[in-house]
């Protein structure tokens, strides 16, 4: 028998746009100045993006649609003037523990539901 319940973990696979991490709003790359991108896929339980100066990924160890725990994500090695972006990246998402999706906007929270990180979906 075929379930017709959607099943919720799979709605944060998309991309997604970086607006806010901790303090900072509208963080762009170093490089490119342009919006930092995040892929997330839920099928192949992993996740990948522009931290501000280099790329980062990783893995889903546990999503359920609200819960959420990401393995620390493996980045490229440049060392760029300011790394606060980056820093404050890596924190969120070693930090994060679950999510909402909202209104086409992803927010990454703590385990008292501080909000860590908040996406919008790239059309």
């Amino acid at each position: 028998m075929i379930s017709k319940d959607i099943d919720k973990s799979l709605r944060i696979t998309n991309f997604w746009k970086v607006v806010e991490v901790g303090e900072i709003k509208n963080p762009v790359s170093f490089k490119s100045k342009e919006a930092l991108i995040f892929e997330f896929n839920a099928t192949a339980k992993t996740y990948f993006g522009d931290a501000g100066c280099n790329s980062i990924r990783g893995s889903i160890k546990e999503n359920n649609g609200k819960k959420l725990l990401l393995g620390p994500g493996a980045t490229t090695m440049m060392a760029c003037p300011d790394m606060s972006v980056e820093q404050a990246i890596g924190k969120a998402l070693t930090d994060c523990r679950k999510y909402q999706i909202e209104d086409n906007h992803l927010l990454l929270l703590n385990e008292e539901g501080k909000v860590l990180m908040k996406f919008v979906a790239v059309d």
